[in-house]
C-alpha cells in the first residue's frame, strides 16, 4: 500500500515537482499520455469515466458507470492514501473523482485546484470547486466566492510570474470569450461588441489593435477565417509571453485572461454582454458602457495618463511552489497526516 496523487490534465503541471514522480499518476486522454510517457509520470485514461458519466446522464444506463466505479473503489482502497487533485467539479470527469473521493472518504480527498476563470454569476449557480472537500485558490476574492469557509481552502496564487514591461501602453488586445463552444449568442454579440469598440479605438487613438482568439475558437476554422476577416491582426503569442510584453489595454468580458493581465499590470476593461455572469476586477478596472461604449474614448485616455495596476499579495508569487507546500501542510495537518 502508499500514497498516490491522481492528477487531472495538466492544468498545474508546475507542482508536479513537488511530489514523488513515482507517486503521480495523471487522469487524461492523448496529450496526457503523452506527457506522463515524456516525463515518467504515471497514466490512467480517462476515457472510461466520461463514457459512464455520460451514458448514465443521457441514456440512463446504470450498467458502465456502476462497472467503472467499483474498480476505482477497489483501486483507492488498495491505497494507503488516495489524493484527487482536479479542477472543476460540475464536468464528468470531476464530478466522478470528486464523488469517488466522498465514497472512499476513509483514506481519500479531493482538492479543487482553480484556474483562473474568474467570473461572478448573476443568479444562483453551483461554482467549480464549492463540491469538493478542499479548494486551493488564486485569491482571497476568489475564496469568498467559492467555499466562505476559510478552513479548508488555501490561497496559492499563480503557478508562474507576471509582470508587464513598464511602458505607456501601445496596443490594445481584444479577448475573445470563446462562446462559440458554449452559448453561439453570446460569441455573436461579443464579435459585433468588438466591432465597435475597434472602430472607436481606430478612429480616436493611434494604438495597435490586436484579437486574441479564445482556444475554444481556435479549434473552430470557420471561426477563425471570420475572426481574420474583421480583425487585421491576430494574437499568436504564447499566453505567458503577452501577459509578460510591454503594457497594453486588455479589454473583454469575464476571462481568465482579464484576470491574469491585472495581475501582471496591464490595464483592463471589461463589459457585461453574458448575462450569467461578469468579471470580479480591482476598483481600477474600466467598466465599458453597452451598448455604445460611450466612456471607452475617456477611460483609455485615463489610461495613458495614470498607471493602472492591480496590488494583490497572493496571486502573484516569487515563489510558487513553496506556497503550494505550504498549502500542503496545512492540507495534511486538516486530514490528520
Amino acid at each position: 500500500k502508499k500514497k498516490i496523487y491522481f492528477v487531472q490534465g495538466l492544468r498545474h503541471a508546475y507542482y508536479f515537482q513537488y511530489f514523488d514522480k513515482s507517486s503521480i499518476f495523471i487522469i487524461g486522454s492523448k496529450e496526457e499520455k503523452e506527457f506522463a510517457v515524456k516525463n515518467g509520470f504515471g497514466f490512467v485514461s480517462s476515457l472510461p469515466i466520461i463514457s459512464s458519466v455520460k451514458s448514465y446522464v443521457y441514456r440512463d444506463s446504470e450498467i458502465l458507470i456502476n462497472k467503472i466505479f467499483s474498480r476505482w473503489m477497489s483501486r483507492v482502497k488498495n491505497l494507503d492514501s488516495a489524493i484527487f487533485f482536479i479542477y472543476e467539479d460540475t464536468q464528468p470527469l470531476g464530478t466522478f473523482l470528486n464523488y469517488l473521493s466522498k465514497e472512499c472518504s476513509k483514506n481519500s480527498h479531493a482538492i479543487c485546484i482553480q484556474h483562473a476563470f474568474y467570473a461572478k454569476p448573476n443568479f444562483p449557480m453551483r461554482l467549480e470547486g464549492r463540491n469538493t472537500e478542499f479548494n486551493f485558490t488564486i485569491d482571497r476574492s476568489q475564496t469568498k466566492l467559492i467555499q466562505p469557509n476559510f478552513s479548508k481552502t488555501s490561497i496559492i496564487g499563480l503557478p508562474f510570474r507576471l509582470q508587464a514591461e513598464t511602458a505607456q501602453p501601445t496596443s490594445v488586445i481584444l479577448v475573445g470569450v470563446g462562446g462559440v463552444f458554449y452559448d453561439n449568442q453570446v460569441f455573436e454579440d461579443s464579435l459585433a461588441y468588438f466591432k465597435k469598440i475597434h472602430s472607436i479605438i481606430s478612429n480616436n487613438f493611434n494604438l495597435n489593435i490586436i484579437y486574441r482568439p479564445h482556444p475554444n475558437e481556435r479549434r473552430f476554422p470557420e471561426v477563425m477565417k471570420r475572426l481574420t476577416e474583421n480583425f487585421k491582426v491576430i494574437d499568436d503569442l504564447d499566453i505567458i509571453d503577452r501577459l509578460n510584453s510591454p503594457s497594453s489595454i486588455f479589454i473583454g468580458v469575464a476571462s481568465s485572461v482579464l484576470f491574469q493581465a491585472e495581475i501582471a499590470g496591464h490595464s483592463v476593461a471589461c463589459f457585461h454582454a453574458d448575462p450569467r455572469q461578469q468579471a470580479v476586477l480591482s476598483e481600477n478596472a474600466g467598466i465599458l458602457k453597452l451598448p455604445n461604449f460611450e466612456n471607452l474614448v475617456q477611460w483609455i485616455e485615463l489610461v495613458q495618463k495614470e498607471s493602472h495596476i492591480r496590488v494583490t499579495e497572493t496571486a502573484n508569487q516569487t515563489d510558487p511552489l513553496k506556497i503550494f507546500a505550504k498549502a500542503m501542510d496545512k492540507f495534511y495537518a486538516e486530514i490528520g497526516e
